[in-house]
């Protein structure tokens, strides 16, 4: 199987500088060691770096956005910490690719190069979740169309935690449906008729109850979300694999 993570836009700017935000910087631990755990089973790694001149404030994306940020050559362009030890010489499995813009149309294209053809698996993590990691999520979705695609949303950072809800209404409006379901509500799901093309988000107090669901005969993901004494929940996803209840967290 062809594994490919994607590593999006996890620099200096968007972390500590121009665009700098805690959030994304909480993330470093996590991207690390997902990074070193898929080079280790013998996944590709591919990165993405934001690339801008020292015009961007001329440009539409300045127009829309007017904070110089990722300028090339400058430390704000680099990889963020020690996912830095990436951009220095010649890696097995890992690739980086410069964007001039929230999507990069090179991407499809450098993910299949890296991979020796097209990705069976596709995990996106990095920032921000509801610019530039949905605008590639959606870009690698459409170009791989038997691909399991996963965006990590433990290891995203938007400005906001609407920005996270942006991200999901995004996914409901590619055609999924968000089902939430409480504990003993899981017969529900039985009572479900799937529409031609859509898809199923089911929302889960926890994973383990995906195991006792009657599926619809439709694409579906699983989503638990646990406040932990928190006021703001961790959530997990999950896609189905081999089976109509087998599932696997992401």
């Amino acid at each position: 199987m062809r594994e490919l993570l994607v590593v999006i836009d996890y620099q200096n700017d968007f972390v500590t500088g121009a665009l700098g935000n805690p959030a994304a910087a909480a993330l470093e631990p996590g991207i690390a060691a997902r990074v070193a755990a898929q080079l280790e089973r013998g996944g590709r790694v591919l990165f993405t770096r934001d690339t801008h001149g020292t015009d961007y404030l001329n440009t539409r994306e300045g127009r829309f956005l007017p904070v110089a940020h990722c300028i090339k050559g400058s430390q704000g362009w680099g990889l963020y910490g020690s996912l830095s030890q990436y951009e220095t010489g010649v890696r097995d499995g890992v690739s980086i690719v410069d964007k001039p813009t929230f999507g990069c149309a090179a991407l499809p294209a450098e993910a299949e190069a890296l991979c020796g053809g097209a990705p069976d698996s596709i995990e996106i993590c990095g920032v921000v979740t509801d610019i530039c990691v949905v605008s590639n999520a959606v870009l690698l979705h459409s170009a791989f169309l038997n691909a399991r695609v996963a965006v990590l949303k433990d290891l995203c950072a938007a400005a906001t935690p609407e920005g996270h809800a942006r991200a999901l209404a995004l996914l409901a409006g590619m055609g999924y449906e968000i089902v939430v379901l409480y504990e003993g509500e899981q017969h529900l799901a039985r009572l479900l008729q799937p529409q031609e093309e859509l898809k199923y988000i089911f929302v889960l107090p926890h994973s383990g109850m995906a195991q006792e669901l009657t599926l619809p005969n439709a694409p579906c993901l699983f989503s638990s979300v646990d406040y932990e004494g928190r006021d703001i929940p961790t959530v997990r996803f999950y896609a189905e694999v081999g089976g109509k209840s087998d599932v696997a967290a992401v």
